[in-house]
């Protein structure tokens, strides 16, 4: 990675695709993972700018990145003291949570003598934005125009990034690739359930059709027990009047 220069014209090199992913649905959990993805890492390129501290305008370092504030502010500190044994601190409770710095930080490719190395984390429209800057002594700030001392934290800027940044996307894309398969297990077995169903509904349309038939037998039975019971009320009518007849 390198600062980019007014007036100078870069390619940014595009990462190559991180995960493919086709599915016959869309699952709004599974696209929050994947867009980041998408991001291509030369959006993530270290650039001169200005930052903001105790009310001044410092020159720094820039580059805008998807991982979450707090995660990138922890990967450096632990990448600063694995590295350099260099402790980022906080300045305490009241002071800016942005806001990291190292005192008496031996970086000989930034500068000959110890300096106190500062980081700035802000989130901004779903990225985070992490700004770099030193300082030689209390508000003795390193300018841009100290262009070896520039070069040296871009250096080690770069370097972090480049220890960082693959892993991070590589959890990414175990998260959504586990993601992916939990989704296709569950599509399976919703795809088994609908398939027992509709067996169910055709054991249950057969046993209509079953009980249908039964129904229909038991209802002619029905008609021949009411033709007999009707019969043989018939036929006790006629005895009874015989037999009143024979009693005149």
């Amino acid at each position: 990675m390198h600062i980019n220069q007014p007036g100078r014209h870069r390619i940014d090199p595009r990462p190559p695709n991180l995960i493919t992913v086709k599915t016959y649905f869309s699952i709004a959990t599974l696209f929050a993972l994947l867009l980041p993805l998408t991001s291509p890492l030369a959006a993530q390129t270290i650039r001169e700018t200005t930052v903001e501290y105790d009310k001044e305008r410092i020159d720094a370092l820039m580059v805008s990145v998807t991982p979450a504030r707090k995660d990138l502010q922890k990967a450096f500190e632990d990448w600063m003291d694995d590295t350099y044994d260099v402790n980022m601190k906080g300045g305490g409770w009241f002071s800016d949570k942005n806001i990291r710095r190292a005192e008496d930080a031996t970086l000989p490719a930034v500068a000959g003598e110890p300096i106190t190395l500062y980081t700035k984390t802000v989130s901004d429209d779903n990225k985070t934005e992490m700004y770099v800057f030193a300082a030689r002594s209390e508000n003795d700030f390193i300018p841009r125009s100290n262009t070896s001392a520039f070069a040296g934290m871009e250096r080690l800027f770069d370097a972090f990034l480049s220890s960082y940044l693959p892993e991070y996307y590589e959890e990414r894309i175990a998260e959504a690739t586990e993601m992916l398969e939990d989704l296709r297990k569950d599509l399976d077995d919703v795809r088994e359930d609908i398939r027992d169903n509709e067996e169910k509904i055709r054991d249950l349309r057969q046993e209509n059709l079953d009980l249908e038939e039964e129904a229909g037998k038991l209802e002619n039975e029905i008609r021949s027990a009411e033709t007999e019971l009707q019969q043989r009320r018939d036929a006790r009518i006629r005895v009874n009047q015989t037999l009143r007849g024979g009693e005149r």
